[in-house]
């Protein structure tokens, strides 16, 4: 039950963040981490998983600093 919570909470805050800084729905949201796909189901517009997005953006960072 508490984890059912946690993640119904995540979702919802993920939603109304989206919501009250005037994302349109038309902007890509992309996922990433080990939840994503717990909280995927459960979020109130379209996504994308994307599981090395974090790794991807260090490594990006990285190359850039050389």
């Amino acid at each position: 039950a508490i984890r059912t919570g946690v993640v119904l909470g995540g979702a919802g805050a993920v939603d109304r963040l989206l919501a009250e800084s005037g994302v349109p729905a038309s902007r890509p949201l992309f996922l990433t981490g080990a939840d994503a796909k717990l909280l995927a189901p459960h979020l109130g517009r379209s996504h994308r998983l994307h599981p090395g997005l974090g790794l991807l953006g260090i490594a990006i960072a990285a190359r850039r600093r050389r």
